[in-house]
């Protein structure tokens, strides 16, 4: 599954994962807890912004959006651009790890980011 979900994507993702992975095993624990630490204050708040009922386009969840691609900007050792980023979203979705993760936070969630991130990528990146 999670090989046909990056084939699906844009040419380098597969090669994006693999840095990404090779960057956190030189993480120290610290720096790891640092990361981690972040993913969930951003999944907590994007979960909030969706129960509020605020739309995934609107200024406060592109702030969050912000900070999500600035995350991930650090786990790949460099920024996400915009098909990369908009694909990363299509992968949350459609492998079933992603999805647990996001869906055991609130139900729906892993959507709403992936259109926050969509929406995001279109009108900030290139």
């Amino acid at each position: 599954p999670q090989v046909d979900a990056v084939r699906a994507m844009s040419d380098d993702m597969a090669e994006r994962i693999a840095r990404s992975k090779d960057a956190m095993k030189g993480l120290s624990p610290a720096q790891m807890d640092g990361l981690t630490a972040e993913a969930d204050a951003i999944e907590v708040a994007m979960a909030k912004a969706m129960t509020d009922g605020m739309p995934a386009d609107c200024e406060a969840v592109r702030i969050l959006v912000r900070r999500h691609h600035a995350w991930i900007g650090r786990a790949w050792s460099r920024p996400a651009g915009r098909d990369a980023y908009i694909n990363l979203g299509r992968l949350y979705g459609e492998h079933p790890d992603f999805r647990a993760r996001y869906e055991g936070r609130r139900a729906g969630l892993t959507d709403y980011l992936a259109e926050a991130m969509r929406a995001f990528a279109e009108r900030e990146l290139t």
